[in-house]
C-alpha cells in the first residue's frame, strides 16, 4: 500500500490530487481522506489495474481524490490518510496555481457532458429538479467505448428542502438496472457525491451525479436503458416522499466496416511504444522486446500482437502488465507485452516482421496496425545461417533454400535404427529356437 500526491504546480481549476494505492486488495478498501485548510474537497473515484504474468495478474485498486482551490500560493500543513483503519502520513505541501483558463473547469465539464443542453432540453423548460440518464455518445461502433451518467439537477433559485432516501439500496438498485446485456463495464466507482455547479441556458444548478460508467458493446444490437427512479425525502422533518423519474434512452451499435479481421479487432485510437533491452547480441543470447499499445478503448481487453513463428528466433510467452482509467467519458491507458527472444541464427533483423497489431480507429473510421520499428542484430561464430527476412504473407518454408550445402553428406538416422532393430530381433529369434532345440 502506498499514497502519492499530485502535481503542485497547477493551472486555474485544475484539482490537486491524493492517491491511494492498494495492491492485492482482499475486498473493496475502506479509505478515508483528509479535510485540507485551504482547499475545498472534490470528487472521489476509484480505478482499477493489474500487473504481472498473463497466468499471474496481480490486481490493485485506485483511489483518487480531488482537491480545487483558488488561484494564487497555498501551504498544506501535514496530514493522514486511513485506509482500512491504519494510517498513513501525508507530507507539508506548497501549492501554486496561476491563471490560465478561467473557464478551464468548467470547459471539462462542458466537454464531458456533450450536447447537454439538447439532451435536456425538455426538462430544463419545464422542470426545477429532474433525473437524466444520459449517454456521451448517441451511436458508436462496435466494442467501441461511451459513457453513462446518472445525475439529479436541481435549480439554485428554488427553494427546497430534500435530502436522499434510502441512498445506498437504491443505488444497487439503479446500478443492477443499468447493467445492459452484450456490453464489458468499466465501473468508475463514485465513492462520494459531491455537488457540482453547473450553468444551463443561464441558469444555475447543482449536479448530483449518482452513477457513472463507461460500456464497450460487443453484441451488434442497440444498447437500451430503463427509465430510472428515485425517491427524495422533501420538506423540512423528510415527511414527504417524493420519486424523479428519468426517461429512457438507447445507443445506437453500429458495426465495423468490411474486413477480413472486422470480428476481432480491438475498436479505439491506439499508438505504439516499444522498446529493446539491446540492439545487438549473439546467438543464442536472450533479448527482451517490449511492445507496449496504449490510448482509449477497451484496453482490459486487447489481445496480444500476432507474432509470426519462425526458426530465426525462439519465442517465450509475454509477461503483460497493464493499467487503466476510466475517467467520465472512456477508459485510457496501456497494456505492455514483453518478450524474451533466443535467437538462433545471425543476421540483421528488423522486428516490423514478426510483430504486428491491428485495430480500428472510430475516431478516423478506419483500419490501422501498429508495427514494429526496431531492428535487432544478431551476430555469431562461423557456420551460422542467416535467415532472410521473408515479409508478412509469403511462405516460410523455402526461405534461406539456396543458402543449403546440396553436397553435404546425408545421414538417414531413421533407416539405420530400423536396420539395428531388425538384426535383434532375428538374433533373438535364434536365441529362442536354439533353447527349444535342446
Amino acid at each position: 500500500m502506498r499514497v502519492e500526491v499530485g502535481e503542485t504546480e497547477l493551472t486555474s481549476g485544475q484539482p490537486f490530487e491524493i492517491k491511494v494505492v492498494v495492491r492485492n486488495p482482499q475486498d473493496r478498501s475502506e479509505v478515508l481522506f483528509p479535510k485540507l485548510r485551504g482547499l475545498e474537497k472534490g470528487s472521489s473515484t476509484r480505478l482499477r489495474s493489474s500487473a504481472g504474468t498473463e497466468e499471474n495478474q496481480v490486481p490493485q485498486e485506485v483511489i483518487v481524490q480531488q482537491y480545487f482551490f483558488p488561484t494564487g500560493y497555498l501551504e498544506v500543513p501535514a496530514s493522514e490518510v486511513t485506509v482500512n483503519g491504519s494510517r498513513y502520513a501525508v507530507p507539508a505541501l506548497v501549492l501554486r496555481t496561476k491563471e490560465d483558463r478561467k473557464d478551464s473547469v468548467s470547459a471539462r465539464e462542458l466537454e464531458a457532458l456533450q450536447d447537454l443542453d439538447d439532451q435536456l432540453s425538455d426538462h430544463l423548460e419545464k422542470e426545477d429538479v429532474f433525473l437524466t440518464v444520459r449517454p456521451s455518445k448517441g451511436s458508436v461502433y462496435l466494442r467501441e467505448g461511451f459513457g453513462l451518467y446518472l445525475s439529479l439537477f436541481v435549480a439554485k433559485d428554488v427553494r427546497l428542502s430534500m435530502e436522499f432516501y434510502d441512498l445506498d439500496n437504491q443505488l444497487k438498485e439503479i446500478t443492477r438496472q443499468l447493467k445492459p446485456d452484450g456490453c464489458w463495464e468499466e465501473n468508475t466507482w463514485i465513492d462520494e457525491i459531491v455537488p457540482r455547479p453547473i450553468t444551463l441556458r443561464g441558469r444555475d444548478y447543482t449536479e448530483y451525479r449518482l452513477y457513472q460508467s463507461v460500456f464497450f458493446p460487443f453484441i451488434r444490437k442497440n444498447v437500451s436503458f430503463p427509465a430510472i427512479s428515485l425517491k427524495m425525502n422533501m420538506g423540512e422533518n423528510g415527511a414527504a416522499v417524493r420519486t424523479f423519474y428519468s426517461r429512457a434512452l438507447s445507443v445506437e451499435v453500429r458495426n465495423l466496416p468490411p474486413h477480413p479481421r472486422r470480428d476481432v479487432v480491438a475498436v479505439g485510437s491506439y499508438e505504439l511504444a516499444e522498446s529493446l533491452s539491446a540492439t545487438a547480441v549473439g546467438v543464442g543470447q536472450p533479448f527482451r522486446y517490449k511492445f507496449g499499445i496504449s490510448g482509449q478503448g477497451n484496453i482490459a481487453a486487447i489481445p496480444a500482437p500476432a507474432t509470426i513463428p519462425v526458426q530465426t528466433f525462439e519465442f517465450y510467452p509475454p509477461e503483460v502488465n497493464q493499467t487503466l482509467k476510466a475517467d467520465l467519458r472512456t477508459v485510457s491507458g496501456t497494456k505492455t507485452f514483453e518478450y524474451t527472444l533466443v535467437p538462433r541464427q545471425k543476421g540483421l533483423f528488423p522486428l516490423k516482421g514478426y510483430f504486428q497489431w491491428i485495430f480500428f480507429d472510430p475516431g478516423r473510421e478506419v483500419y490501422d496496425t501498429l508495427r514494429s520499428g526496431r531492428t535487432i542484430e544478431v551476430s555469431g561464430a562461423g557456420g551460422a545461417v542467416a535467415e532472410s527476412v521473408v515479409p508478412i504473407g509469403e511462405n516460410r518454408l523455402y526461405a534461406n533454400l539456396e543458402q543449403l550445402d546440396s553436397q553435404a553428406a546425408q545421414r538417414n538416422y531413421s533407416g539405420i535404427f530400423r536396420i539395428v532393430m531388425n538384426v535383434v530381433v532375428i538374433l533373438m529369434l535364434l536365441s529362442v529356437l536354439w533353447v527349444f532345440r535342446k
